[in-house]
């Protein structure tokens, strides 16, 4: 069994077409989605319920926790109140490629208990290539990264409190423990977040290889690229970045 974890924080528009891509992309391992939403003020706990309509659970913070926080009490709550096997820390600015579970949990019986289907080299550069599916690398994206129960252990053992940057530190301690995070070359997830989610300007994060294999993810990502050819025409994009100082969520 799996745990399909699943951070928010408004975006509703984002959210509705990466949970119409979850539930299109064939999920027939046995598994969990949970939700865990950072004080949104565009919807409610009920909404999300509705949006995903299997999730186990919906939890919803009344504050604004900084996405670090998020991830972290995410991870705590897996361990703490979950007996399943596995972890796939999602994010809800994504789209799935069909059957992208049951490939991600064969795969990782491969790997050291990491494993990310989301590949971007620009942002996160590759360590070594292993082989025509594999390579790996010294920092991954927590989103679209699976993992087994015993490396979720350690992350929390490390980390037992709440913190900021977490990916980045959680990262950074598998690099000291000699632990390899694999990641596949070809991507089976493809971020669409932009505007300072998951994003930098007005661009989105693109992920190595993704297949464009529906329909309905191919014109969600046309709509994106047309929102960006935009947003650069405009100058809106650059504007934006510059009150929110580039950060990403």
């Amino acid at each position: 069994m799996v745990t399909i974890g699943i951070t928010t924080h408004n975006g509703l528009d984002t959210v509705k077409k990466m949970a119409a891509s979850l539930y299109q992309s064939e999920l027939s391992a046995p598994h969990h989605i949970r939700v865990y939403d950072a004080g949104s003020t565009e919807y409610t706990a009920k909404d999300l319920q509705a949006i995903f309509p299997t999730a186990a659970s919906v939890t919803r913070n009344v504050t604004n926790a900084r996405a670090g926080q998020n991830v972290w009490r995410m991870y705590r709550d897996f361990i703490s109140q979950s007996d399943d096997e596995y972890f796939f820390n999602a994010d809800s600015d994504l789209l799935f490629h069909t059957g992208w579970l049951v490939k991600a949990l064969e795969l990782i019986q491969k790997t050291d208990g990491i494993l990310s289907v989301f590949n971007c080299p620009a942002k996160y550069p590759t360590k070594t290539i292993i082989d025509e599916v594999f390579c790996t690398k010294e920092h991954v994206s927590a989103a679209g990264t699976l993992f087994a129960r015993k490396r979720m252990e350690e992350i929390l053992c490390a980390f037992p409190e709440e913190t900021s940057e977490f990916d980045r530190k959680w990262c950074a301690f598998f690099v000291e423990q000699g632990v390899s995070m694999y990641c596949t070359n070809k991507s089976l997830v493809q971020h669409i977040g932009y505007g300072g989610q998951n994003a930098r300007n007005f661009s989105f994060d693109v992920g190595k290889g993704f297949e464009i294999d529906s329909l309905y993810n191919a014109q969600v990502i046309n709509d994106r690229l047309e929102s960006c050819i935009w947003w650069a025409q405009t100058g809106y994009g650059d504007s934006l970045v510059s009150r929110s100082k580039g950060g990403s969520r």
